[in-house]
């Protein structure tokens, strides 16, 4: 008992530690420079203010390009190229007068983002013995080697992905769905589109939403190695997994979506969070709504493990721990248990796995598709539930499972409110944290 209630003072603190971190923290390890000047270098800035100087110079990099692009634009709109290759580069929309005020700015802009760097380095290098042999050039240099992805312009916040067999008539709800929710979050609608009669259609969906849908092409791989496959295009660092024969609702302007990005900025330990059904904990029942984030005032809780789907994952811990296991089917059959597999692999990796505290309303899809028709059903609820039972029982122990309960019920108790202090979920535990 003591060495869990350490174990759980442990990761508690860790989490308090990072809830005012960044979300864009990775803990993967970063390999040293092979080059003698920048290796020094890196270990006498350190990760913080060595990325701090990355930042700097990537936002100058930004400003530079737009100074350049501007600065050509005026030089031949005020002497008009004669090769026919030169005037379709530079054909624009834009007055010289807008031309010429954009300049302006971007140039403002490249003076003041140079400055930053330069000021930064010169204070760094008086403070720190050691990096004054090193030329503010050559620090620049060897600062620039990992890059911050955040700071990418137009970068979305969140990707959707979406498994899609054999429903065509879906097909137009879904864009329609992805152009809504787009209107009120940063985000992107990555599609595997898993069988050949769609992909002539998802493919004109691309270009019809200038890109907001991003189809992959396969035949037939299902679930698993779909959402493997499209976690790794991503470039939002919030995934959300969806299934073709459900749809979240977009009332309130998708408000459910901004919840979830609000509570992994406020728990950046947390991997998962479930957004249909949950497993409080698998010796006690929990229900809707009975703790709230008093920070946020989202009603959510950490739970044991969540179902599949819609469930959304951070994208940087889904990688880390190899995403859904690929042992537990053959392509082609269903994902039925690796999503409690999945939860129980984030617990033991590190990562927290939450559930939204209230329902989110689906459009449920009740026409044929491809998974759950007359005649295959049992090919997913008998035959694969059997064999990925099987496979996860191999690995799976029920004193670790205790420790996921007793995790989520300290972090709940420990950081949450519990809306109904009459309806204790813990019914054996109790909710008085000892």
């Amino acid at each position: 008992m003591w060495i869990v209630l350490i174990t759980l003072l442990l990761f508690d603190r860790r989490l308090d530690c990072h809830a005012q971190q960044p979300h864009n923290r990775s803990s993967s390890h970063v390999r040293q420079s092979l080059l003698p000047n920048c290796s020094a270098i890196e270990e006498l800035l350190g990760p913080h203010n060595g990325g701090h100087i990355r930042d700097l110079i990537q936002l100058e990099g930004q400003a530079v390009r737009k100074y350049v692009y501007w600065e050509q634009l005026m030089q031949h709109l005020k002497n008009p190229p004669t090769a026919e290759s030169e005037r379709i580069a530079f054909t624009t929309s834009h007055t010289l007068q807008e031309v010429q005020e954009f300049l302006e700015s971007s140039k403002t802009s490249k003076i003041s983002a140079k400055a930053k760097v330069d000021s930064f380095i010169s204070s760094i290098r008086s403070q720190l013995s050691g990096l004054q042999m090193y030329s503010l050039g050559v620090i620049r240099a060897c600062s620039y080697g990992r890059l911050n992805t955040h700071l990418y312009e137009g970068r979305p916040r969140v990707s959707m992905l979406l498994q899609f067999y054999k429903r065509s008539h879906a097909i137009d709800g879904f864009i329609k769905w992805a152009r809504e929710c787009k209107r009120h979050s940063s985000m992107e609608l990555l599609v595997n589109v898993d069988h050949p009669q769609d992909h002539e259609a998802w493919a004109l969906a691309s270009y019809n939403t200038s890109g907001l849908v991003i189809p992959v092409f396969s035949n037939n791989i299902h679930e698993i190695r779909s959402y493997n496959t499209l976690a790794r295009l991503a470039r939002g660092d919030i995934l959300v997994l969806m299934q073709d024969d459900q749809m979240p609702r977009t009332d309130e302007g998708c408000k459910w979506m901004k919840d979830v990005v609000s509570l992994f900025d406020r728990w950046p330990d947390t991997g998962v969070i479930g957004l249909h059904k949950n497993v409080h904990c698998w010796h006690e029942e929990g229900y809707p709504g009975m703790f709230v984030d008093p920070e946020t005032g989202i009603h959510a809780h950490w739970a044991q493990k969540v179902d599949l789907a819609p469930m959304a994952v951070r994208r940087t811990a889904m990688l880390q721990v190899g995403g859904f296991d690929e042992t537990l089917s053959e392509p082609g059959m269903c994902g039925i248990i690796s999503d409690w597999e999945f939860s129980q692999r984030m617990w033991i990796s590190g990562w927290a796995v939450m559930g939204l505290g209230y329902k989110l309303e689906m459009d449920q899809d009740i026409r044929a598709g491809g998974t759950h028709v007359n005649g295959t059903e049992f090919k997913c609820w008998g035959l694969q539930m059997r064999t990925a039972g099987e496979v996860m029982s191999i690995h799976n122990a029920l004193d670790v499972e205790n420790e996921m309960c007793d995790a989520a019920r300290y972090l709940n108790l420990k950081h949450l409110r519990l809306v109904d202090s009459s309806r204790c979920p813990y019914k054996k535990a109790g909710c008085t944290l000892t």
